[in-house]
């Protein structure tokens, strides 16, 4: 979500036009000379020549404009404004997509909260059966067995309630992560 806010910025950000706006530049020049009474090796051509001093001095303005007759600045501003656009929709997308595995985990999480209570009633009513076939047992009704059939179906009844735990707290530990919260009650 932060890298979509920042490409939106950085959209918005580049859509100027500073590309056709005149370029104006300023400069200036300085030149001093001075020239002393030489002699031929030093001065060979004005040898003999009296002292002069001489100064330049040039200060200019340039100002240059790409004047946009093809369409070019138009161009650019389309160009930007649909980057604009296209990083609006993307920071959308992102958006709409965060939702949407908010969503997804947590009807995963609801999913599994329905099917670790089913395991509990299942484990219960195991339970319940394992406490008939004991007492049946206890009275001569049925065998070793069908005493031990019932109990071994209640030990995997109660591993499958147990499973079932550790796949909601691994939901709920999914949701919370995704949404920065410490736990989902």
């Amino acid at each position: 979500l932060e890298q979509a806010r920042a490409r939106l910025q950085s959209a918005r950000a580049s859509a100027n036009i500073g590309a056709f706006l005149p370029n104006i530049t300023a400069g200036s020049d300085v030149q001093y000379n001075r020239l002393v009474k030489g002699t031929a090796t030093l001065n060979p051509i004005g040898a003999g020549s009296t002292e002069k001093n001489t100064g330049y001095y040039n200060a200019k303005v340039d100002a240059s404009w790409e004047i946009p007759i093809y369409g070019q600045a138009q161009d650019t501003l389309d160009r930007k404004r649909a980057g604009i656009a296209f990083a609006e929709a993307d920071l959308e997308y992102v958006r709409l997509s965060i939702r949407a595995e908010a969503i997804r985990l947590y009807a995963d999480m609801r999913r599994r909260q329905n099917a670790y209570a089913k395991r509990q009633a299942i484990e219960a009513a195991q339970q319940q059966i394992v406490k008939y076939q004991n007492i049946k047992h206890g009275a001569g009704l049925i065998d070793d067995k069908e005493k031990f059939a019932a109990a071994r179906a209640h030990l995997t009844s109660h591993q499958e309630t147990r499973l079932a735990l550790a796949s909601l707290s691994t939901s709920q530990f999914k949701i919370a992560t995704y949404v920065g919260i410490a736990e989902i009650t």
